[in-house]
């Protein structure tokens, strides 16, 4: 009885081990997840307009935190009334940078690459190539707030990811603009994102000036530290045809959906105009 027993208990194991990895991928599945497969161009179309409000910190409090209260106020944009916020004497509030952070790789990081993703799976070059431009625009903001940031494996689905260090991630900028730019070329005229992007209204030719507008910038930024390369990039934006009206300024669309932040932060009454501005 004794054998029969142990008998009993291998097999009961292993018809066990077996059942609990048949079709386990399936039961463990919920089938009301978002997965790419079930994304349609609206659902994209409502990511990339998510995204491009919040990769500028739009909601209120993120923008001040993460915009107002530390470059905008370095740069004397204005200066503050509270004198609990520190920030106005180059003081590096830590719990505020945490919630910029999370603010970007919580709202706009993972949108970014939804985005970029699932354009790319399904072969909507246009709308590929602009969001290339605005990953581009987004993380060149983060990176020049905190240097080596996650980047290049962000969303790896592991639980370490790296950083990338500044240098690499403006040569990849760089890289990225030359993939998008020749597919906004090759489509002058049309439209991508029409009715959800709230800046140009999906407009190829508006985003191809910002594109190369932004590689100006990016050009500019590393004039010191690689001049050849900060020529190169510099003659090529401006060759391929720059922002030179203001008709063509990259505005956030006030709506109900995406108010301006600056509303609100005015009516709590934290901040004047500064003398230097003055």
């Amino acid at each position: 009885m004794k054998y029969l027993k142990i008998y009993m208990l291998i097999i009961s194991a292993v018809f066990f081990a077996n059942g609990c990895t048949d079709n386990f991928e399936e039961i463990n599945t919920n089938p009301l997840t978002l997965t790419t497969d079930k994304i349609s161009v609206r659902d994209i179309g409502l990511a990339f307009s998510h995204t491009q409000y919040n990769t500028v910190n739009g909601v209120h409090w993120r923008f001040q935190i993460s915009q107002s209260l530390f470059s905008d106020l370095y740069s004397q944009y204005f200066a503050t009334t509270q004198p609990n916020f520190d920030s106005d004497r180059y003081i590096q509030v830590g719990n505020w940078a945490r919630l910029a952070w999370a603010s970007f790789y919580g709202e706009a990081a993972p949108n970014i690459k939804l985005v970029e993703d699932v354009t790319a799976e399904n072969g909507y070059d246009l709308h590929n190539a602009i969001a290339k431009v605005w990953k581009v625009f987004g993380y060149h903001r983060i990176t020049d707030y905190w240097g080596p940031v996650i980047f290049s494996e962000f969303g790896n689905g592991q639980k370490v990811v790296p950083y990338d260090q500044q240098e690499a991630m403006y040569k990849a900028f760089f890289g990225i603009l030359d993939e998008a730019v020749p597919v906004l070329k090759a489509n002058a005229g049309k439209e991508a994102f029409s009715d959800f992007d709230l800046i140009y209204d999906g407009s190829a030719d508006k985003w191809l000036k910002f594109a190369n507008s932004l590689r100006l910038r990016l050009a500019m930024r590393v004039k010191y530290v690689d001049e050849a390369m900060a020529k190169r990039e510099a003659e090529k934006a401006v060759a391929d045809g720059v922002i030179e009206s203001n008709d063509d300024n990259a505005f956030v669309l006030t709506t109900a959906s995406s108010p301006n932040p600056i509303n609100t932060i005015t009516n709590w009454g934290e901040y004047r105009m500064s003398s230097a501005m003055e």
